[in-house]
């Protein structure tokens, strides 16, 4: 059955006819340095040299090529193919990590017994994005996500020596390192409240808290094109906002004398003149007249 051989045994042959492959291992009983009739390989062998059937290593049942790293399917002993991505088909070959985890640290569980690589970023994720580390792969970084209930998100080394979470986060938990995001448009934030802010981004460039002894309040933009405040406050500072006296709607100051317009719960505004840009805000006086005696 040889076409060529180094001897009269039928397991000598070092050559194959057309339509005959050489086996050249022992695996699946197979009699090695034997000409076969197969179309193709059969598993745990691979056809590297034409008409030659190598066998795969001892971790794959199937292969591209003779390494560790070529198992395209694994042997029940190691059945989790760990592969890059989804465009890699072949990979190395582990038994289960753990009894909690599947896949060997920075890899995921993307389909039955098909182990997938994380970010190199993340030593746990959820799937191959930089936003989907549950456990970061450095000792020293922050895990970012959205809230408490997010189990997902991005790793970062700290921001500065004195801050650890970037801007737009703050340390809720820093025994596990974890960062939550601030609300929309804080910059640094105690919490998630949306009164929480410290510093504000440019997208939303007013910071608005109670007085000049609060340093949380709200992030704002502009109110509109003639005024930077939202209504109940008055800019104190350039980009700050304090909160007008509670009779006001708009205001010049804090004082209860300061206001333009009034709150709906005291509407009418007294001034001395006609000409004074403000006044104070009272609710209706009686059944008999709109305004206060002055």
């Amino acid at each position: 059955t040889c076409r060529r051989c180094n001897d009269a045994a039928s397991n000598s042959c070092t050559a194959c006819y057309s339509g005959k492959k050489l086996m050249l291992g022992s695996r699946g009983g197979e009699i090695p340095n034997t000409c076969i009739i197969y179309p193709a390989c059969p598993a745990e062998y691979v056809e590297i040299t034409p008409n030659e059937c190598e066998e795969c290593h001892s971790d794959c049942a199937n292969c591209n090529g003779l390494s560790q790293s070529d198992c395209t399917a694994c042997v029940a002993s190691k059945p989790y193919l760990h592969a890059d991505d989804e465009n890699d088909s072949n990979g190395t070959c582990h038994i289960k990590f753990s009894l909690s985890e599947v896949c060997q640290v920075g890899y995921y569980e993307a389909f039955p017994n098909v182990c997938l690589k994380c970010h190199l970023d993340c030593d746990r994720c959820n799937g191959p994005s930089q936003d989907q580390c549950i456990v970061c792969s450095s000792s020293t970084a922050y895990r970012h996500t959205d809230n408490s209930g997010d189990a997902q998100g991005r790793c970062h080394e700290p921001h500065s020596e004195t801050t650890n979470c970037q801007y737009g986060s703050y340390l809720a938990d820093q025994s596990n390192k974890w960062c939550y995001s601030c609300t929309q448009g804080c910059k640094t934030c105690s919490n998630g409240d949306v009164d929480s802010c410290f510093t504000c981004f440019d997208s939303h460039p007013y910071h608005h808290v109670d007085d000049s002894n609060d340093s949380m309040g709200t992030c704002q933009i502009a109110h509109g094109s003639t005024s930077d405040c939202q209504y109940d406050y008055y800019l104190a500072s350039p980009l700050t906002c304090y909160l007008c006296h509670s009779s006001c709607d708009t205001c010049t100051g804090p004082a209860e004398t300061q206001c333009i317009t009034c709150d709906s719960a005291a509407p009418y505004l007294h001034k001395s003149l006609t000409s004074d840009p403000m006044g104070f805000c009272k609710a209706e006086f009686g059944s008999t007249g709109d305004c206060q005696y002055q």
